[in-house]
């Protein structure tokens, strides 16, 4: 199964997002403000429910672009 990443705004400016996936299964959560140069916001692992969420604060977080790229085995 391959993840999908879903986002929203925050009151405050920031993003909250959450990617669903296999139980276990690790992410890096990048983020970008071109979609050409990535940087790595935050790992995590999805949790038994499927899913796992994250947040970012920056001031401009609702002019970035978001992805989760798959951690190797």
């Amino acid at each position: 199964m391959i993840g999908k990443l879903g986002a929203s705004l925050t009151l405050a400016g920031g993003v909250q997002g959450t990617i669903t996936g296999v139980t276990g299964q690790q992410y890096a959560v990048e983020a970008s403000t071109n979609r050409t140069s990535w940087s790595v916001l935050t790992n995590i692992t999805i949790t038994t429910n499927g899913v796992a969420r994250f947040t970012d604060g920056a001031s401009n977080a609702g002019g970035r672009f978001y992805r989760g790229v798959l951690a190797p085995p």
